[in-house]
Order: structure tokens, then sequence, then C-alpha cells
């Protein structure tokens, strides 16, 4: 996660630099093509968020586990 995340901020400066060098003006425009990776980023970041699921083990049978029920009191429940 981290290097990705380095490499998209490093995506901007790439994008840029080479523009900037060659005399171009910084413009709104050129800023909008910078950022666009970071952007992407973003957005894939949130469809992997939405589409992810948590996976955990299944309890072993006849374990105990403890929930909350919404009046917050401790309820146990045997999984068979």
């Amino acid at each position: 996660m981290f290097l990705v995340s380095g490499a998209l901020i490093a995506a901007p400066g790439q994008i840029a630099s080479p523009e900037i060098a060659a005399g171009t003006k910084v413009t709104l425009a050129l800023a909008d093509e910078a950022a666009l990776p970071l952007i992407i980023g973003v957005v894939v970041a949130l469809v992997l968020a939405l589409v992810m699921k948590e996976t955990y083990p299944r309890p072993a049978p006849g374990s105990v586990t403890i929930t909350k029920t919404p009046q917050d009191s401790a309820t146990e429940t045997v999984s068979e």
C-alpha cells in the first residue's frame, strides 16, 4: 500500500516536470492532467473497498460467541 501511494504521489511531478522544463506555462489544465493518476487511484480504492469482503474464520463447533443486542446487554450463543 505504501509503495502504491508513493508511486502515485510521484506521478504528478513526473507528468508536470517535462512540460514545465519545455517552457509550457503552468495552467489549470496542466494541474488537472498531473493530478489524474491521484484521482484514478482514489476511484480504484473506493471501488475495491465496496467490492472486497472481510473474511473471518468460521467459529469452531461448540464455541461461545458473545454478541451485543441493541439494548447493550451481552448475550451468549453457542454455535453447533
